[in-house]
């Protein structure tokens, strides 16, 4: 076991994924019971794959035009705390990296439904089911994201109610909070499952202060941010 051991610390220091602790996450989360690889945050499950063009989903994120996109399992949505994940997934033929646009409410832990893209990649689209592991990574050195934040108003928002979307982290994002550039307080938005921070009673009629915090514990401020400045439902920007 001692040996064992220091093969899987020996393994994980030549790694170029980035671990799920390292983004925030906890392996334990997706662990499967007496799984050694779980020490190096690879997920071991199924893929299969689904045709449309990656627009809309539970994330609301803008359509890929790479198509380098996956829904993420059901039983591990947790309000949509992975959308815009990257991970990279290595199947029988070969490695692909997707982000993490959509869910897939039928998957069960560690699987995930790939676009024909991103699957044809890995193994024959007639192949069906296959096996697969994969692991989180870096959005902006995979180039999947810019690591610049936009942010998308949900249609409807006003000072009276507002849900606001963050996307195209390097890193997922964890919380959102925001405030008026005059005041000091910061609300902490609740995240719904639809991938907005909704803010039920409203938030003025701004400007704001928005501060995110990503998963591995990093945060960024924007400041001047004005509602309904930049308007995206349904995965359009």
């Amino acid at each position: 076991m001692r040996g064992l051991a220091i093969f899987y610390t020996a393994l994980l220091a030549c790694s170029s994924f980035v671990r799920a602790s390292e983004l925030g996450l906890d392996p334990t989360r997706f662990s499967l019971a007496k799984r050694a690889s779980v020490a190096l945050s690879t997920y071991k499950g199924v893929a299969t794959f689904y045709g449309n063009d990656g627009s809309g989903g539970n994330c609301k994120l803008p359509a890929r035009s790479d198509l380098a996109f996956a829904a993420f399992p059901g039983a591990k949505w947790d309000s949509a705390a992975y959308c815009g994940a990257c991970v990279r997934v290595k199947g029988p033929k070969g490695t692909v990296d997707v982000q993490i646009t959509n869910k897939c409410p039928e998957c069960p832990a560690g699987s995930l439904d790939l676009s024909k893209a991103a699957y044809s990649k890995i193994r024959a689209i007639k192949a069906g089911r296959i096996p697969i592991t994969w692991n989180f990574i870096n959005c902006k050195t995979a180039g999947l994201a810019s690591g610049a934040v936009p942010f998308v108003w949900k249609s409807g928002s006003s000072q009276y109610w507002a849900g606001i979307q963050g996307h195209n982290a390097a890193i997922p994002i964890k919380s959102l909070s925001i405030r008026a550039s005059s005041a000091t307080k910061l609300t902490t938005l609740k995240r719904e499952d639809f991938n907005y921070f909704v803010a039920p009673a409203g938030l003025g009629p701004g400007p704001f202060v928005a501060v995110v915090r990503y998963q591995n514990g990093s945060k960024s401020t924007h400041k001047g941010l004005r509602l309904n400045a930049v308007i995206g439902d349904e995965g359009g920007a």
